[in-house]
């Protein structure tokens, strides 16, 4: 029977940060090198809302070393904002 490897909250959170930044230096990086000037400005977009996540991951990494009003509050918004936001 296999056994279950428990991972804490911070790992997965970490795991998320990496996952975020990769992506936004990937998408960055493709639209100023071999994108269109019609989808250049959809890539920026989407570029910076990836950024905007890997600072909220960031933030929730921080928890109970920076106050909780930032680490809880703030980050969990800027979590929720690339989901809404239009480019």
């Amino acid at each position: 029977m296999p056994e279950v490897v428990l991972i804490d909250p911070k790992t997965i959170f970490l795991l998320y940060f990496w996952g975020n930044f990769f992506t936004c230096i990937l998408i960055i990086s493709y639209s100023f090198s071999y994108s269109t000037t019609d989808n250049r400005k959809t890539l920026m977009w989407f570029g910076l809302g990836k950024l905007l996540l890997t600072i909220a991951w960031i933030l929730i990494i921080l928890r109970n070393i920076i106050n909780d009003f930032v680490s809880i509050n703030v980050a969990n918004s800027m979590i929720f904002v690339p989901v809404v936001m239009k480019p």
